[in-house]
C-alpha cells in the first residue's frame, strides 16, 4: 500500500513536470527536437521486422544509405494496409524474440474492408497507462478532480489507465446504471464513446433522469468522425455550457489500432476554433481549404511518439518513435486525409480573425484532420460528402431526435438517395420525409430522394449493434 502511494506521488510529480514543459516550451523546438530519432525508428524497424527489410531490399535500399531526413523522406517508400498488413504474415511483421513479450493483440475496424492489427507488450501497460493518465490529466484535470472513467468503446476496445474505471461495451442500460450508482461518489465522470452510440446513451440518459450536470459528466468522442452540430445537440442535452464550461467537455479523440488509440485529440481551445470555424466559411477555409461545409479536426498530436508528414494525397503518414513498438511502423499511411500545422501559424490565423484568446494553452503542433480518402458521391452537381448530410442532420433537431443517427447515400438512377434508420417506435410519414429532406439539403447543392425505414427494417449493418464503423456511403 505505502509502495502504491510512491508510485502515485511519483507519477502525479512527473505529470506536473509535463504540462509544465507541454505549456511552457518553444513550440518550433518541441515540434523538431525528437527528429534525431527517426533514423534510429528506421534502423529499429529493420532489426525488428522481417516484413520491412523484404520490402526495402526490394527497393535496393539499405538503412545505412539513409543518412538524413532528406534522404528518409526521398528515398524511404511509403506502406499501407495493403501493401503491408495484408500481403505479409504477422510472424514476419513482429521479430521472434517479441512476440512472448506480447501481452495482447488489436484489430481494426475493417472500415476499409482490410485490416490492420496492434500488439501490446506484458511490461509496457506502465507507460501505456501513463501516457493516458497524463492526456486526461491534461484535459480533465484528474489529477486533483476525483475521476470516474466509463468506457462504452466496442468490444476488443480497452483503455489503459489507473482511474477507476468501468468497461460497459454499447450496453446503454449498463453505462446508465454505472451514471446513477457509482458517478455521485466522483466529483466527475468521463465517458469514452462512439458518437452514434453517444447519441443513444446521452438520449435514453436524459429519458432515466441523469443529471449531468450534477455528476459532472463529459464525453470524449472517437471511433468515427462527428459534426460540430452533434456535439452542439449532445452539449445541450447534457447542459454543457460550450463558450464558459472549461471543467465539462465534449471532446473527440483519433486513433489507430496499428498506432495506438490516442494519436490525436482535441482541448477546450482546439474545440472551440472548430465551432468557430463551423460558422465563419473565411476562418474554415484558412483552416481545412477543403470543399466540404463541414469542419474536420483540429487536433494536436505529440512529436515524441510519432513522426508525422504530409503526403500527395492529402493523406497523412506515420512513423513511430519508440523503440519497443512490437510493430514498428516507417512511413505508414492510413488513409486518413489532413494537414499539419504548427503552433505559430494557428497562433497568426486566430489573430487574423482577432480569436488570440484562443491560443491553446498546450504549444505541441497540430493536424487538421479532415476525413477518409474518396468518401463521397460525386453528382452532375457536384460531390456530396456524407460529413456535411450528417452536419445538416444535427442541425435539425426535430429530424435528430427521431434518428439512431445511421444513414445510407447511394446513387437511384443518376439522383442521389438517403435511406435513413428511425429511431425504435417512430414510424415513417411524409410530414417526418419532408423534415429529413430539409435536414440533409441544406449543406449540397442538389435535390435528394430520401427513404425512411422502421429501426427493423433498415437494410443495412443491423447485424452491427454499434459494434462496428458504419459506413455511410454505398
Amino acid at each position: 500500500m505505502v509502495f502504491d502511494m510512491i508510485v502515485k506521488m511519483f507519477n502525479n510529480l512527473k505529470r506536473k513536470r509535463i504540462r509544465y514543459y507541454l505549456t511552457r516550451s518553444d513550440p518550433e523546438s518541441l515540434a523538431k527536437g525528437h527528429d534525431k530519432r527517426i533514423l534510429t525508428a528506421l534502423q529499429t524497424a529493420c532489426k525488428k521486422s522481417k516484413a520491412y527489410r523484404k520490402i526495402l531490399e526490394e527497393k535496393k535500399i539499405h538503412p545505412r544509405d539513409i543518412k538524413t531526413l532528406d534522404d528518409f523522406k526521398k528515398r524511404i517508400p511509403v506502406i499501407s494496409k495493403d501493401n503491408f498488413f495484408s500481403v505479409f504474415p504477422l510472424n514476419d511483421i513482429i521479430a521472434e524474440h517479441d512476440l512472448p513479450k506480447v501481452s495482447n493483440f488489436m484489430t481494426s475496424s475493417g472500415f476499409s474492408g482490410k485490416f490492420a492489427f496492434g500488439a501490446g507488450l506484458k511490461n509496457d501497460s506502465g507507460s501505456g497507462r501513463f501516457f493516458v493518465d497524463t492526456a486526461l490529466d491534461l484535459l480533465f484535470n484528474t489529477t486533483q478532480v476525483k475521476t470516474f472513467l466509463i468506457n462504452c468503446t466496442p468490444m476488443g476496445v480497452h483503455v489503459e489507465t489507473s482511474l477507476p474505471l468501468a468497461e460497459t461495451s454499447v450496453r446503454s442500460d449498463m453505462a446508465i446504471a454505472m451514471l446513477k450508482s457509482v458517478s455521485p461518489l466522483y466529483e466527475q465522470t468521463i465517458i469514452i464513446v462512439d458518437p452514434y452510440f453517444a447519441k443513444k446513451l446521452v438520449e435514453e440518459g436524459c429519458e432515466a433522469g441523469i443529471p449531468w450536470k450534477k455528476l459532472g459528466v463529459s464525453l470524449v468522442l472517437g471511433q468515427d468522425w462527428f459534426p460540430e452540430s452533434l456535439r452542439h445537440y449532445l452539449a445541450s442535452l447534457i447542459e454543457i455550457d460550450q463558450d464558459n464550461d472549461k471543467e465539462r467537455m465534449i471532446l473527440a479523440t483519433m486513433g489507430m489500432t496499428e498506432l495506438g488509440l490516442n494519436v490525436f485529440h482535441e482541448t477546450h481551445e482546439t474545440a472551440t476554433i472548430r465551432r468557430m470555424a463551423q460558422k465563419d466559411s473565411h476562418l474554415r477555409k484558412q483552416l481545412f481549404g477543403t470543399e466540404k461545409k463541414a469542419c474536420g479536426y483540429l487536433f494536436h498530436h505529440y512529436p515524441m511518439r510519432f513522426f508525422i508528414e504530409e503526403h500527395a494525397d492529402d493523406s497523412l503518414l506515420f512513423t513511430t518513435l519508440s523503440g519497443s513498438t512490437v510493430i514498428p511502423l516507417i512511413r505508414y499511411n492510413s488513409g486518413d486525409c489532413g494537414k499539419l500545422l504548427t503552433y505559430n501559424t494557428l497562433v497568426n490565423i486566430l489573430n487574423e480573425f482577432h480569436l488570440e484568446h484562443l491560443n491553446p494553452i498546450l504549444k505541441l503542433p497540430l493536424s487538421t484532420m479532415t476525413g477518409r480518402l474518396s468518401n463521397h458521391l460525386i453528382t452532375k452537381n457536384g460531390k456530396i460528402f456524407p460529413e456535411d448530410l450528417k452536419l445538416g442532420l444535427y442541425e435539425n433537431w426535430d429530424a435528430a431526435s427521431q434518428t439512431t443517427g445511421y444513414f445510407m447515400l447511394s446513387a437511384d438512377n443518376e439522383v442521389p438517395l438517403v435511406e435513413v434508420q428511425l429511431k425504435p417506435g417512430v414510424i415513417p410519414s411524409g410530414t417526418l420525409c419532408n423534415i429529413y429532406i430539409n435536414a440533409f439539403q441544406q449543406y449540397i447543392n442538389t435535390d435528394l430522394k430520401i427513404k425512411l425505414y422502421t429501426y427493423n427494417d433498415f437494410p443495412y449493418g443491423m447485424e452491427l449493434n454499434y459494434e462496428k464503423k458504419f459506413m455511410n456511403l454505398k
